[in-house]
């Protein structure tokens, strides 16, 4: 997912997406092979139990997902599912998407957190010099989403990856933008600020950023953002319940 970024990036800087080939060439190759090693020899229970106990972790019986465990329990998770196929790994995981509605909610919420950014997206596009970064964008968001894909297809962490995501959408953004300055500043053009505009600005980021929350997993449901701080750490300090099933048997042959 950040090789195309990477060349996104250099793009937008060099103005010049031969260059940017040239300049990302190696990197490309390099992550395109580690990508596909990884992908063919993803590692086995013995991988596993090595990652594991070079971390002075003991990996224990596989946990059903969504098992609230220990917090000193660093070997489950990635660790655990290192073994599993694709296939596996899609069959442990896809009744908690259901249970949880994790397609419903995931819609929902990633519609907040993507619109400011398109929007933003969409008034550079207004601007006839600035349409090649904003295709640029748009072109490496695309190319991102087949291996963003994969990890919705074998994992839980939907709300990490959208956000994730974002993030990487809202620095080119902001590379976008530090564009859109330099050629102000060289052009000379003063910029009026209407102190009301700025005040209902700076109010409507406030209100976005405490009256919703993207949790990472989803298990809880809808959360009613920063607000909810205090009902989080006190349900972080309540005991792990234990598993109602118990240790879940796995054949890895």
């Amino acid at each position: 997912m950040e090789s195309p970024r990477f060349f996104a990036a250099v793009a937008i800087q060099t103005n010049s997406p031969r260059r940017a080939l040239r300049i990302c060439a190696a990197p490309l190759a390099l992550g395109g092979a580690a990508f596909l090693a990884a992908l063919l020899r993803h590692g086995d229970l013995a991988v596993a139990q090595t990652i594991c106990s070079s971390v002075g972790g003991t990996l224990g019986p596989f946990v059903r997902p969504g098992t609230r465990l220990p917090s000193n329990d660093i070997c489950s998770g990635a660790i655990q599912f290192l073994p599993l196929s694709l296939f596996q790994a899609r069959m442990m995981i896809a009744p908690m998407i259901r249970q949880w509605g994790l397609v419903r909610l995931f819609c929902l919420l990633a519609i907040p957190t993507f619109v400011p950014l398109i929007g933003q997206l969409a008034l550079f596009c207004r601007h006839e010099r600035l349409r090649f970064e904003v295709g640029t964008v748009l072109g490496w968001a695309l190319a991102s989403l087949p291996a963003t894909g994969l990890l919705f297809y074998c994992g839980l962490d939907w709300g990490r990856w959208i956000h994730i995501q974002a993030i990487r959408l809202m620095l080119m953004v902001m590379l976008i933008s530090n564009r859109v300055v330099a050629v102000a500043r060289q052009a000379g053009a003063a910029r009026r600020r209407n102190p009301w505009i700025h005040a209902a600005a700076w109010s409507a980021v406030l209100l976005y950023a405490t009256t919703w929350m993207l949790p990472a997993v989803g298990d809880h449901g809808e959360r009613p953002g920063y607000l909810d701080v205090a009902r989080t750490l006190r349900h972080l300090h309540l005991p792990p319940p234990t598993a109602p099933e118990g240790p879940m048997k796995l054949d890895l042959h």
